[in-house]
């Protein structure tokens, strides 16, 4: 007997995962069942509604840009292939006929908005269950709050380089590298001098940025990881100097983060961001009072921020006076949206629950009575009232290393 399992969200995501087993006599098919879906209620139906379901997921899925999983490319073959031959069933997908983004984690929230926004705009829904659901937060009938305007104007950046070590280009620019280095080169590079390779990287990642938005502007799709290498060893480096570079680099739109990191923003940036702007924490407030920025890559900081406590609790203190001021500054301009909008509030709300931070609920009450707080990525503030004391189940700063061989490794997985 040959088994596959199909793992589908009608709502949003549509093939999210698979597997299949082979060769197995009725009784490990039994086995296989009881073990993989116990207490799960089975019902049994026809082919053609099961290849319906799966196939009809993954195309509404596609319509947000998003794909089936990877091990789709092998379990693909236990189905029938999707032709004409297979009859046709319309099933409705999404929620009220749009897409429903049900997402369990913060960062599986960062994960997918900036892509559903570049495919969809407005025309979805999402809701971020930081606790137990119950059903009503699963389809509440209220619209997601308009964003910030986007209106930063890019200027600025070399058309030329001048390097100490020119080998460098060809390496961040090799797609066998894509997804990091072998140790070997890994340590070539960090072998030179450390003041010439950051000034070298810092030149590369400022020349990438104006080819990338050329290549944009020109409507190429034509993927680099110059630019993801470039945040990883400035990182890695730790000159403060460089903080700059990551910030302008976090300057540029949502269209030019996609092309650029993909879905892996969070991972690309908030180590980075935290090794070279922890004793720097004005910089981070001047680039989240410029307004017209990315509401998504201001709320990268905010994670970063978060960070500081769990590695350096005697500073503790000053990083809820740092989020205090900032929860201050959001309460006068959110109303008009300025450097503020309700998502990214929402967003922050997050980065306060993984610290705990019970000092700032007094402000958090404030801002929430304004009732333009996006609810729908972080619950009301009763929800936040009851977590904000507890020790959260998957707190950020627990998901990155700040080791740039432990980093590649984790962001090998993107590599499908």
């Amino acid at each position: 007997m040959t088994a596959g399992v199909f793992l589908i969200d009608s709502f949003c995501l549509g093939l999210k995962d698979s597997t299949f087993r082979f060769n197995m006599d009725p009784q490990e098919l039994d086995n296989f069942i009881n073990d993989s879906f116990r207490g799960v209620t089975m019902k049994e139906t026809d082919y053609v509604t099961v290849h319906n379901l799966i196939y009809g997921a993954i195309e509404f899925a596609e319509e947000a840009g998003c794909s089936p999983d990877k091990s789709f490319n092998i379990t693909r073959y236990i189905l029938s292939p999707d032709t004409e031959d297979i009859p046709l069933v319309q099933f409705d997908f999404g929620k009220d006929g749009k897409h429903l983004l049900i997402a369990n984690r913060r960062t599986e929230l960062d994960y997918y908005l900036p892509k559903l926004k570049k495919y969809l705009g407005d025309d979805f829904r999402y809701v971020c269950n930081m606790d137990e659901y119950t059903p009503a937060s699963w389809f509440p009938d209220i619209d997601t709050p308009p964003m910030e305007q986007y209106t930063y104007k890019p200027h600025g950046y070399p058309s030329t380089v001048s390097l100490s070590h020119p080998e460098l280009m060809a390496l961040f620019s090799d797609e066998e590298y894509n997804f990091g280095f072998p140790d070997d080169i890994l340590d070539r590079i960090l072998g030179i001098s450390h003041p010439e390779l950051c000034q070298d990287i810092e030149q590369m990642a400022l020349w990438r940025i104006g080819t990338s938005l050329s290549e944009i502007a020109s409507g190429k799709d034509d993927y680099s990881s110059l630019l993801t290498h470039c945040v990883f060893f400035l990182g890695e480096l730790g000159f403060e100097k460089s903080l700059p570079v990551i910030l302008e680099i976090l300057r540029q739109n949502d269209d030019f983060l996609v092309y650029n990191f993909g879905d892996a923003s969070s991972e690309i940036f908030i180590p980075t961001l935290y090794l070279l702007g922890k004793d720097n924490l004005d910089a981070f407030d001047s680039y989240l009072h410029e307004p017209g920025l990315c509401t998504y890559a201001r709320a990268l900081l905010f994670s970063a921020v978060s960070m500081i406590p769990h590695f350096q609790p005697e500073r503790r203190t000053e990083v809820i006076g740092w989020f205090r001021n900032l929860l201050v500054f959001y309460r006068k301009n959110l109303p008009e949206r300025i450097c503020c909008d309700g998502t990214l509030v929402g967003l922050l709300m997050h980065s306060l629950l993984d610290i705990n931070a019970v000092e700032l609920l007094p402000e958090i009450k404030a801002i929430y009575d304004t009732g333009l707080v996006d609810t729908l990525s972080c619950g009301d503030y009763s929800d936040i009232l009851a977590d904000i004391d507890k020790d959260q189940e998957y707190p950020e700063y627990k998901e990155y290393s700040l080791d740039i061989r432990d980093r590649y490794k984790q962001f090998s997985k993107w590599d499908s």
